[in-house]
């Protein structure tokens, strides 16, 4: 399994770069399935499924981490369930609610997370949680960006990109 990070020239795409003084405003993952790579993703329309080419020709992608457990059947279908799960808009709005308490040094939780709604660094991250490995916040209080900082530091993923 793959994760992803990756930007675009949309105008969320800027803002999210803006407030996070980053590179980065989105987070995916990349899976073979039939000889296709697929990015698994949550945006505007929601969890969906992209293939990997498609999704190259619009959006710039910045890094990838390979991720060193393999995935296991029983979690892929467990991701797989969750397509079609709406877009986490009151949980990027209480994202944004963190970020602001980290720029004051504080630690605020995320006070809006929907319940079978995602956003992008939340679907990622519940991911790499739910492999065994343990992250410095829930899922829901992770950015791409914060998600980037944790993979660059990490032994369970290696950068490929």
């Amino acid at each position: 399994m793959i994760v992803g990070l990756s930007t675009t020239d949309h105008v969320t795409s800027k803002i999210i770069r803006a407030v996070t003084h980053a590179d980065v405003s989105h987070a995916w993952l990349r899976f073979p399935l039939y000889g296709r790579e697929l990015v698994l993703q949550a945006d505007h329309r929601g969890v969906n499924l992209e293939d990997f080419g498609r999704f190259r020709s619009h959006n710039r992608v910045v890094r990838q981490y390979s991720l060193v457990n393999p995935i296991e059947d029983s979690l892929m279908h467990e991701l797989l369930e969750r397509l079609g799960a709406s877009y986490d808009y009151r949980g990027l709005v209480g994202n944004g609610w963190v970020l602001l308490g980290q720029a004051f040094h504080r630690h605020w939780e995320n006070p809006f997370q929907g319940e079978d709604e995602w956003y992008c660094s939340e679907l990622v991250a519940d991911y790499i949680m739910r492999t065994g490995q343990k992250l410095p916040a829930p899922a829901a209080a992770i950015s791409p960006v914060a998600l980037d900082k944790i993979l660059a530091g990490s032994p369970f993923a290696a950068v490929i990109v």
